[in-house]
This record gives C-alpha cells, sequence and structure tokens, in this order.
C-alpha cells in the first residue's frame, strides 16, 4: 500500500490509497445481505436520493478481487478476497483506479495486471480483460467478455458537468473488505492537489476506508462525479482501520475522457 507522509501545520498526517488491508474472507459464507451503512459517523442521507437511485449504485458497483490462488494447491478454488472497488460503466466495461489493480513484482516492482477477476452486488465472480490505463489520472479500463455481460445487473453514467462545492455526494464500496457499503457527503474542495497523482483531484467530507478505492462517486441521481483515490488521515485516524473522512477523487469529467 502507498503511504507519504505529509506535514501541514505542524499535524503529521498520511496520505493513503484506499486498497483493502483487511480482507474479508468470503469463502463458505456470505457476508453480504443487503447494503450496510460505514460503522463510522456519516452525514445524513440526502433527502433527494430516491431509493431507485440507490439501488442502481449498489447494482453498479463490483468488488475488485485480490488473486488469492494456493499454487501449491490449484485444483482448489481460492478464498474471495476484495482488493479495492469499481463501477460498471457500460457495455461490460469496468472503471476501477489504477493502484486497485496493481501487482508487486520482485523484479519490476508495481504492475498492472492484465486480467482481474470482479464481485458483483450479487456475489456473481466474472473475470475481466485490460483494456487501457492512465498512471497520470490513475484509472484503469477493464471489459468483462460478452458472454458473461448477461450477469452484470445495471450501468451508470458520468455526470454531465463538473463538481461543485456543497454537492450531495454518496460512494458504495468494499471498505476493509466488505461490503457493499454506502457512505453520504458533501464536496468541499473541488479544485485540490495530492501528490499520489499527477491531476486535480475533488475532496468530499465522506467516510471511507482502505477497500474503497476505485469505487464511484455518485451524486443524488447516481451519475459518476469522480472516483475514489485515496484519504488523509491524522495520527488520531491511524487507530480506526485506515478510515477518514477526508476523501479524495479523480474528477468523473477528466476521467470521462480517458474512458472515451
Amino acid at each position: 500500500m502507498l503511504t507519504r507522509e505529509l506535514l501541514s501545520k505542524g499535524l503529521s498526517m498520511r496520505i493513503r490509497h484506499l486498497l483493502s488491508s483487511h480482507f474479508s474472507q468470503l469463502a463458505g459464507f456470505v457476508v453480504w445481505a443487503g447494503v450496510t451503512m460505514l460503522a463510522a459517523p456519516l452525514s445524513a442521507e440526502p433527502t433527494s436520493l430516491s431509493q431507485e437511485t440507490f439501488l442502481r449504485a449498489k447494482q453498479v458497483t463490483v468488488g475488485i478481487l485480490e488473486d488469492n490462488q494456493d499454487q501449491r494447491t490449484p485444483e482448489k478454488p481460492g478464498k474471495i478476497v476484495v482488493r479495492g472497488t469499481g463501477f460498471h460503466l457500460r457495455d461490460g466495461y469496468v472503471i476501477t483506479a489504477r493502484h486497485a489493480a496493481e501487482k508487486h513484482d520482485p523484479s519490476t516492482g508495481a504492475i498492472i495486471q492484465k486480467h482481474v477477476r470482479i464481485l458483483t452486488s450479487d456475489l456473481n465472480e466474472l473475470p475481466a480483460d485490460l483494456v487501457g490505463d492512465s498512471a497520470f489520472m490513475d484509472v484503469v479500463i477493464y471489459r468483462i467478455a460478452e458472454q458473461h455481460r448477461s450477469k452484470l445487473l445495471a450501468g451508470t453514467v458520468f455526470a454531465a458537468g463538473d463538481a461543485t462545492p456543497g454537492m450531495e455526494v454518496f460512494t458504495v464500496g468494499f471498505p476493509l473488505g466488505w461490503g457493499p457499503t454506502m457512505a453520504f457527503g458533501r464536496l468541499g474542495n473541488t479544485n485540490t492537489f495530492l501528490q499520489t497523482v499527477e491531476t486535480r483531484l475533488i475532496q468530499a467530507d465522506l467516510s471511507a476506508c482502505n477497500g474503497n478505492s476505485g469505487g464511484g462517486l455518485f451524486n443524488t441521481q447516481g451519475e459518476i462525479v469522480g472516483i475514489m483515490h485515496a484519504i488523509i488521515q491524522t495520527e488520531k485516524d491511524e487507530t480506526q482501520d485506515h478510515c477518514s473522512r477526508m476523501t479524495f477523487a479523480i474528477p468523473g469529467i477528466l476521467a470521462e475522457r480517458i474512458v472515451n
């Protein structure tokens, strides 16, 4: 997991990519039963969020699975371990954060995986192949083969306009490997920067943890306004399972250019 130190006004902070460090082990039992709320204090549910929007956001959200096959017993299925989050856009295209799909290679360092497995909200496990990526934007695109696309429950779209401060937003993801869970908040700064990526970011007051990386940041119409990227933690936050309300996302209006 990428961790970088930041000093601001004498306060020690950490910037964390939102990779799951406490993976759920789903083999043998089901941990998902509808969408649950995060344990951290959350903003009140937006009154303008309809049940239809809520359900659709859940359906487009997918988990990015860790390659957990034991090479000593390849004939046995590996445990299902959720590494990060993504979302289905359309026609089998799945979008997530690039760092959520990286794998460490001892000789070359971090490399992007050409093939990943995803987990749908109704627990279907599907293979997906690399289409393209942008290290500059921390975005990667995979595509699910046509014969498996019928198991994708829904798609979504990027919001037509740019995000604005004060906008109500929510995310659905797999914090700490569990989920899908939903968190609500509002946008703060829509033109800020971190040293983790070479593009501007939008900042939200919204609870997120390791495992939320790559998930959609939705407006109240269920459109994508951002892709979950990182959180900032104080030393106090370090004791709270790598969760924070100071959340950063890749702007959807910029990510859409990469996708298109």
